[in-house]
């Protein structure tokens, strides 16, 4: 499984985040238990956007 990037050109991010912020999404959203950080992360601004997450399987 994992969360897609969204449509339109790609832009290549570097941030650096706390290990106990991914830990919160994944309690957020038990369905992510599994899903790298980079999925994480990519769950994280589909929800601030307002929007549900699309998982790909």
């Amino acid at each position: 499984m994992a969360v897609p990037a969204g449509e339109g050109n790609k832009v290549r991010v570097t941030v650096a985040l706390g290990a106990e912020l991914l830990e919160q999404v994944r309690r957020a959203q038990p369905n992510l238990a599994e899903m790298s950080e980079q999925d994480l992360v990519r769950a994280a601004v589909w929800m601030a956007s307002g929007q549900s997450i699309p998982i790909v399987h």
